[in-house]
């Protein structure tokens, strides 16, 4: 594989992975339901759910290692009222170490980002963070990987076309595809991705990105978690709190795609 990080990412097509897709912001505005509070988003890419939080009447800090996905979501809170703006802090850092000086009600790391830490000790470093940025008593909502061969058997080294869409603003049609390689030895997932955009005159052009990824085990997860002073109140297998238990479903929003997910929802201790 090409040497490539989620630094490369064409932040410019990430909403396109999201069109249509609420799930976990739905869950997330549930959870919070009640009273303001203070919430620092993870990995928040182009404020897909900090956005949403924010006009439900949370302050919100997200943080995102990709300028260029901060960049995208400046340009959308620009178009909120002056009072969701107010709400809203953006900072450039990286998950595995960052100090903001301050403590949040609330922290999230969604829609499995932490497959992009590379090792147990990277996945340990942020919940020690994340812990170290926690109010007494405050809860963290983990949206992690559930490895399940259901999920590698449709890949099998295959490339697999996830979507076609329209990009706002532009008219050009996006196909997207993903091949992914298993290495259950070392758990990790190959990950290679490919977007071929069309334009109006049908000319064609390609992006790339080659991502290695770590998961580790719900059932491995859970200690991660208290060892880093976390008590795991709930464990969910979907996003409308289903069991672990069962086999992945098939995801609508992405046509010949599964969606294999472990929630977790720890409370600060």
């Amino acid at each position: 594989m090409k040497e490539t990080t989620y630094q490369d990412y064409p932040w410019e097509l990430y909403d396109l992975d999201y069109e249509g897709f609420e799930a976990d912001v739905l869950l997330y505005r549930g959870l919070l339901r009640g009273r303001a509070r203070a919430v620092l988003e993870l990995a928040c890419g182009t404020g897909r759910i900090l956005i949403p939080l924010a006009r439900d009447g949370h302050r919100v800090t997200g943080l995102e290692l990709v300028s260029g996905m901060l960049q995208v979501s400046r340009a959308k809170i620009a178009t909120e009222g002056p009072e969701v703006r107010s709400r809203i802090d953006l900072r450039v850092g990286d998950m595995r170490d960052f100090d903001l000086g301050r403590r949040f009600d609330v922290v999230l790391l969604p829609r499995k980002t932490c497959l992009l830490l590379g090792s147990d000790e990277e996945y340990a470093c942020t919940f020690e963070r994340v812990h170290a940025h926690l109010e007494p008593g405050g809860l963290f909502l983990l949206d992690a990987f559930r490895p399940h061969e259901a999920v590698f058997a449709l890949f099998d080294g295959r490339w697999i076309e996830r979507y076609e869409r329209v990009r706002p603003g532009t008219g050009e049609r996006v196909i997207r595809s993903q091949r992914v390689v298993h290495d259950a030895a070392r758990r990790g997932i190959e990950s290679r991705h490919r977007w071929v955009i069309v334009g109006a005159d049908g000319a064609e052009r390609v992006r790339s990105l080659d991502l290695r990824k770590h998961y580790v085990e719900p059932e491995e997860l859970r200690p991660m978690l208290e060892t880093a002073g976390f008590e795991v109140e709930e464990a969910w297998g979907s996003y409308e709190k289903g069991g672990m238990d069962g086999a992945p479903v098939l995801d609508p929003h992405y046509p010949a795609w599964v969606e294999s997910t472990a929630l977790f929802c720890c409370r600060r201790g």
